[in-house]
């Protein structure tokens, strides 16, 4: 037997684990990758949804009230002279269809409830989804969460729906008491204040502005904020109808 340590050490090195951790590490930031993708591409599908409902219903054709029964009927016109036998009959006028707008999905209270509790843990794309499903009873909420990731155009858009199809829309809800924090909801309001120091004449941000002081400030701090955007911008129908909301 040859005493240990005579005979020369193999000169193969010994093989690392490190290529397979790190190989699992990537197939793993794959699999993430792939899922967020997936869940932007059920978010932006149910935002179209949404949109194509909102262009569709104020679309809508409005109809012509019906006739009250007091309402005098007219003469009936005189019955025309009886056509010639070789006289074919002139054709029914055809009918036009009757087009009605049937809402994406019926209202769910239940993700409402469930959105409101994303929004106030910041979860705002999770808030967003569950709020389209229970469109449009849910469009003040979509307002507060598109302002709360700083898409004005979209959250001014969605609060003059809400002020148009909620009468209550005024006081419904305290934008502050739906943050989790009162520092989230003073982010959110610094942002707005600093991107209306930008564009001091945009008419969409000081309305949006005026919604968030409203329960802060008190009516003639936003009152005075509508005035200005109604000075810049008079055909501004958002403003307009904040003002009529607030009163004299």
């Amino acid at each position: 037997m040859i005493p240990p340590g005579l005979l020369p050490d193999s000169p193969e090195p010994r093989r690392s684990a490190a290529p397979w951790v790190l190989g699992a590490v990537v197939f793993v930031a794959l699999l993430a990758i792939a899922a967020a993708l997936a869940q932007i591409r059920v978010l932006t599908r149910e935002r179209d949804e949404a949109v194509r409902a909102l262009v569709a219903a104020k679309s809508r054709p409005v109809e012509p009230p019906a006739r009250s029964v007091e309402e005098p009927r007219p003469a009936p016109a005189p019955s025309p002279p009886p056509a010639a036998p070789s006289e074919a009959p002139p054709p029914a006028p055809s009918r036009a269809p009757d087009i009605r707008v049937v809402p994406v999905r019926p209202s769910d209270p239940q993700n409402v409830a469930q959105g409101l509790h994303e929004f106030r843990a910041a979860r705002y794309d999770s808030a967003e989804r569950l709020f389209y499903r229970a469109f449009p009873d849910s469009m003040l909420y979509l307002a507060l969460t598109s302002l709360a990731q700083a898409r004005y155009a979209e959250a001014i858009g969605f609060l003059h729906r809400a002020m148009t199809i909620d009468p209550e829309w005024l006081q419904k809800v305290r934008p502050g008491d739906l943050f989790g924090t009162k520092a989230a909801y003073t982010k959110v309001l610094r942002a707005l204040e600093e991107q209306l120091e930008k564009d001091p004449i945009n008419a969409d941000l000081k309305t949006l502005l005026a919604y968030l002081r409203y329960h802060d400030k008190g009516a003639p701090y936003a009152k005075a904020l509508l005035i200005e955007a109604t000075n810049a911008q008079p055909d501004h129908d958002p403003a307009r109808v904040f003002l009529e909301a607030i009163g004299p």
